[in-house]
């Protein structure tokens, strides 16, 4: 529940930046450890931004919800960001 609770106030941080900026694009990068395989750790990647993203969505109004553009990959290679910054 802990954790839950920190990343929606993680959540609502970014969301208020993002609306501030005016900012329609960012890049939500989940990451692990090297312990898992491979495949475990990009599922486990993928939730930890899902959770963080949904949190961030949750936050942000309808007008800017709607303008925010997201990507999902799972290639842990793959650049994040706008421009592949």
């Amino acid at each position: 529940m802990l954790l839950h609770y920190r990343v929606e106030m993680f959540g609502r941080e970014i969301a208020a930046s993002l609306k501030k900026k005016g900012v329609i694009q960012a890049a939500v990068v989940g990451h692990a450890d090297k312990r898992g395989s491979d495949t475990y750790n990009v599922a486990l990647g993928l939730r930890r931004a899902r959770a963080v993203y949904d949190a961030i969505v949750e936050a942000l109004p309808p007008e800017v919800r709607s303008k925010l553009r997201v990507d999902v990959n799972e290639d842990p290679a793959a650049p994040a960001g706008m421009n592949g910054q």
